[in-house]
């Protein structure tokens, strides 16, 4: 301990200076300091994982729009298998053909479904239910007010 005490003694406060300087100068490559989000390490190996890994980014990034492509047309087909149904169910009721509550239930939904596609995708071609709807509903609304169902 004393030995240490003498070594210190003999430095003098330029030598002293320069080593913390030094010491600061090495911790602050390992060590970000979150004032200053300087890390030459961090950036360093940012980049090279994106270049070694650049081909798979780049499968994952055509993954990813193939995904969300497969997903529109997956929400078109339910609107128009929905669509489908509706406009089936409104021949039957046109043709008299009596249904249950729960039979009205899900073609109501069914209308909501796509009612709602119908107003977030106004690039869908629609206007070919509606007075189909409206015929649905009404007949609805007479049935659930005489307790009518099958």
């Amino acid at each position: 301990m004393q030995k240490l005490i003498e070594t210190l003694s003999t430095v003098s406060v330029g030598q002293a200076l320069a080593g913390g300087v030094t010491v600061v100068a090495l911790v602050s490559v390992f060590i970000e300091i979150t004032p200053v989000k300087i890390n030459p390490v961090s950036k360093f190996l940012a980049w090279l994982g994106r270049k070694i890994n650049s081909e798979v980014i780049a499968k994952v990034d055509r993954l990813e729009t193939e995904v969300q492509a497969m997903r529109k047309a997956d929400g078109e087909q339910e609107a128009i298998n929905c669509r489908y149904r509706i406009l089936r169910f409104g021949d039957e009721v046109k043709h008299g053909t009596r249904h249950s509550q729960e039979h009205f239930e899900q073609i109501l939904a069914d209308i909501d479904a796509y009612e709602i596609y119908c107003k977030d995708h106004k690039d869908f071609k629609n206007n070919k239910t509606r007075v189909t709807t409206e015929r649905i509903l009404d007949v609805y609304r007479v049935c659930v007010e005489k307790d009518d169902f099958l």
